[in-house]
C-alpha cells in the first residue's frame, strides 16, 4: 500500500478535468492511499467481495444493470457498513490532523 499526504492528495487532484466517469477509480484508490486503506485489487485480486463496475441483477423500476464501487465491505449490515464509514471519516481526520 503506498501512502499519500493530503497536501500530495490536492496537488494531484486540484486541476484535473477528467469526467467523473473517467477519473472515478483513479480517485478512489488515491483516496485509499490516503487513508491508508487497502485498494480494491490489494484487498481482493479475484474481485468477489469489493471491485469497481461489477455486474448486478437488475432491480425493476432501474435502468442500470451495473453498480459502482461495491459496498465495502461486502455483507455488512447498513448499520455495519455505517459504522465501518464512520471510522473511516475518523481515521482520515486524525490522518489530517496529524499532517
Amino acid at each position: 500500500m503506498v501512502g499519500i499526504t493530503p497536501q500530495e492528495f490536492v496537488a494531484r487532484w486540484a486541476e484535473v478535468t477528467l469526467t467523473e466517469k473517467a477519473s472515478s477509480q483513479s480517485h478512489f484508490i488515491d483516496l485509499c492511499h490516503l487513508l491508508d486503506q487497502p485498494t480494491p485489487t490489494e484487498e481482493d485480486p479475484t474481485g468477489d467481495r469489493y471491485t469497481f463496475e461489477k455486474g448486478a441483477e437488475k432491480t425493476p423500476g432501474l435502468t442500470s444493470g451495473r453498480r459502482g464501487m461495491m459496498s465495502r465491505p461486502n455483507g455488512l449490515t447498513r448499520e455495519e457498513n455505517i459504522a465501518w464509514l464512520r471510522n473511516v471519516i475518523e481515521q482520515a481526520r486524525d490522518h489530517i490532523a496529524g499532517a
